[in-house]
This record gives structure tokens, sequence and C-alpha cells, in this order.
């Protein structure tokens, strides 16, 4: 019997989380997005913590970090694009983790747009949206329990109105929505 490695397994859950969270179909014609419908104002927050590992993946349209749905068409939408990319690779300044024991491992941010033309991953000639995508992974102190992550992505995009999130911690899963006023996700 083949075992699958940790980050596998986590990359299979966050996948299986977006699929549920999008109501998507099994036999979906079209497999290659397994998030839901792009919504503006909208965004979505994936976690899991595993095994001192904590997962976090952030989707959002382009519109509600950077203001437009087009390849940048001036300098400032340019460094807007980047400088958008950039905040989100960053990821440390993103996320406070209580109790203070996990260290950010890795953060990735891909961009629409990047260089002024559509990447193929974020380019829908069907009349799809383009959107950011950043995934996060934190090593957190052995038997670390959890207990709340803050996070402010709303403050720093004002066009998020709301973060659908979905998590899956200690045995236990659950679901919330943030917003401006409300930043704290409680494992729980």
């Amino acid at each position: 019997m083949m075992k699958l490695s940790q980050f596998t397994f986590s990359q299979f859950l966050l996948s299986l989380l977006g699929w549920l969270f999008s109501g998507a179909s099994l036999l979906a014609a079209d497999t290659h997005h397994t998030h839901g419908a792009h919504v503006h104002g909208e965004a979505e927050l994936y976690i899991i913590y595993e095994h001192s590992r904590l997962f976090i993946e952030f989707t959002s349209p382009a519109i509600n970090l950077i203001g437009f749905e087009h390849p940048p068409q001036n300098e400032k939408q340019q460094s807007a694009l980047s400088h958008t990319k950039q905040v989100l690779a960053e990821g440390k300044q993103l996320f406070q983790i209580e109790p203070p024991h996990c260290q950010l491992e890795t953060a990735t941010a891909s961009a629409p747009y990047i260089d002024g033309t559509p990447s193929a991953e974020h380019f829908h000639p069907q009349g799809e949206h383009p959107d950011f995508h950043a995934s996060y992974t934190f090593n957190c102190q052995a038997n670390t329990k959890l207990t709340t992550i803050h996070t402010t992505l709303a403050a720093k995009f004002p066009g998020i109105e709301r973060i659908k999130v979905l998590w899956i911690a200690h045995n236990q899963q659950g679901s919330t929505q943030l917003t401006a006023s409300r930043t704290t996700i409680s494992l729980n």
C-alpha cells in the first residue's frame, strides 16, 4: 500500500474542502477549477491543521484586490497588480495565530496578467474572471492546540466584503464568514 506524504494528504484535503465548499459535481465536464462561482466582494479561505502543520489557502477575484479584472492598462494598474502579489506572497503579516507557536515556512501567490499579459492559468476566454491565489504553510511546535487565527486580509483589501472560511483542525471541522469587522476564526 502506498503511503501519502503529509503534504500530499493536506493538498488532497484542501482540494476536497474546495469541492465541498463550491458544491461542485464530481462529474463536472470542466475540472480545472474546484472553487465556486466567482462573486465580487467575496473571497475564500481554507484552513487545515494536522501533525503540527498549518495549511492556509486563499482565493479571491482580482477585482476585490486590485479593483479591475482586465490586463493592466497603465503603470498604476501594473504596480497595483505587482504590489498585491507581493503582499500575498509575503503572508507573514496577513495571519496572527494563537497561541503563537507557528512559523511561516512557505508562502506562494499567483496573480493574473503578470507582465501585462494574461497567464494561461488565470485567463479563461469562456467569460470566467481572473482570480488571485495564495497558499501558506506554517510549522507549529509539537502538540500545539491552535485556538484562533486572526487575518488582516479584509483590512488590506477593502474590496473584500466577505471571506467564506472552511477549516479542519483538532479532529473537528467548521465554517464561518469574516468581514472587515469580524476578522478572527475560532478553531473550537
